[in-house]
C-alpha cells in the first residue's frame, strides 16, 4: 500500500535535499505516473539531471509539454536544461515560449537575457568582431 501523496513528495524532497537523486526520480517518477501532472514531471525531469541522465529527463519534459503546453514551467524546465548542456540556440525557443504564457516570470526573463547575451557574443567571436 503506497502513502499518501503529500508524504511520498516530503519523501521525494528529502531525497533531494540529501541529493539522492536517483531516488527522489523514482519517487516523482512514480507521482507523475499517479496524476499526470506536468508540475510533477517537471520534478521529475530536474531529479533526473541532477542524477546525470539528461536525455530521460528531456525525454520526460518533452513528455509533460504534451500533456500541458500551457504550463509555463514545463518550457523554462526544458529551458534550462538545453542551457545546462550548453545547447544554447535549443534554449531560446522553450524559454520565449514560457515568457509568453507567464510574461511576469523573472527568473525565466533573466534566462532569456543572459541566454541573448551569450549568442551575442559568441556571433561576435564567430564573425571576428
Amino acid at each position: 500500500m503506497r502513502q499518501a501523496r503529500p508524504q511520498r513528495v516530503a519523501d521525494a524532497e528529502r531525497q533531494e535535499s540529501d541529493e539522492q537523486w536517483l531516488q527522489a526520480a523514482e519517487i516523482w517518477a512514480e507521482l507523475a505516473e499517479d496524476d499526470g501532472d506536468a508540475r510533477t514531471m517537471v520534478r521529475h525531469a530536474r531529479a533526473l539531471k541532477r542524477a546525470g541522465s539528461t536525455v530521460e529527463a528531456e525525454n520526460v519534459l518533452s513528455q509533460a509539454l504534451e500533456v500541458a503546453p500551457e504550463v509555463s514551467a514545463v518550457h523554462f524546465a526544458r529551458g534550462l536544461l538545453f542551457e545546462d548542456e550548453d545547447r544554447l540556440e535549443d534554449a531560446r525557443r522553450p524559454f520565449e515560449q514560457g515568457l509568453c504564457i507567464d510574461e511576469d516570470a523573472v527568473a525565466a526573463t533573466q534566462s532569456l537575457t543572459l541566454l541573448l547575451v551569450a549568442l551575442s557574443a559568441i556571433s561576435a567571436v564567430s564573425s571576428g568582431v
